[in-house]
């Protein structure tokens, strides 16, 4: 993500993740420009990241299923 966002390569970064050590690489993003979703479940998501996203996607119990079904597709 972050290299895209230091070549201009996107507008828009969705981040699968809740954890806080991803706010530094969200921030920096931001800071170029580029717009920042993270998706995430509820629970696990630190308050720090859901601040610093411009946007919050919470991720219910099924999606995993979902993307792990699709992927066997």
């Amino acid at each position: 993500m972050l290299v895209g966002a230091f070549t201009g390569l996107f507008e828009a970064a969705l981040l699968l993740s809740g954890d806080g050590d991803c706010v530094p690489v969200v921030h920096e993003g931001k800071r170029r420009g580029v717009h920042v979703i993270v998706g995430a479940h509820e629970a696990s998501l630190s308050d720090e990241l859901r601040r610093s996203a411009d946007r919050v996607r919470y991720l219910g119990p099924d999606c995993l299923r979902a993307l792990a079904v699709a992927e066997t597709s």
